[in-house]
């Protein structure tokens, strides 16, 4: 919105009164922040950088850091503008596309733990005398502890790692 603003010569404090009233919630209560302080005399910089910290969103750092950079050195903010927004967006696709493979890697772990259980069924089905072999001999007591707790390991592993993963 800024970026179409600005091109069309729209001054900059301007665009920040654009923003506060053509955003949703809760951007457009902290540009009207924004542009009611610098309407106040304090620097736009100054302003953006408050409110990224109190806000404490990476966009807003990104955007108070463009400006303030801008601001001392001059240039088109448009254009820099412009290449921020693309950059959030990329940012935003990389995260979608985290949740997503991240959600496949949820399912297969879920799918791996339902396994034993359905090749026991089957197996029930099929030849109930094989199955209850570890349901009636001592040995096969051992066998089913041993196999639960390698069940339990694994399940712990799997959630290990997929909760790593999403950490990043």
């Amino acid at each position: 919105m800024m970026v179409r603003s600005l091109r069309v010569g729209v001054p900059l404090s301007r665009c920040m009164i654009v923003v506060s009233e053509e955003s949703d919630e809760p951007t457009c209560r902290e540009f009207k922040v924004i542009a009611s302080e610098v309407a106040m005399g304090r620097s736009l910089g100054e302003v953006l950088q408050t409110v990224a910290d109190r806000v404490d969103v990476q966009e807003y750092r990104f955007l108070a850091t463009v400006i303030s950079i801008q601001s001392s050195t001059g240039g088109a903010l448009a254009d820099v503008l412009s290449s921020l927004a693309d950059t959030i967006k990329q940012q935003i696709a990389i995260y979608k596309r985290g949740l997503a493979l991240s959600s496949e890697a949820k399912m297969s772990s879920y799918v791996l733990a339902a396994l034993p259980f359905c090749i026991g069924l089957m197996l029930e089905i099929v030849s109930p005398d094989y199955i209850n072999q570890l349901f009636l001999t001592q040995s096969g007591h051992y066998l089913l502890a041993y196999a639960l707790c390698l069940f339990i390991l694994g399940v712990a592993v799997m959630r290990i790692i997929i909760s790593r993963v999403l950490d990043l």
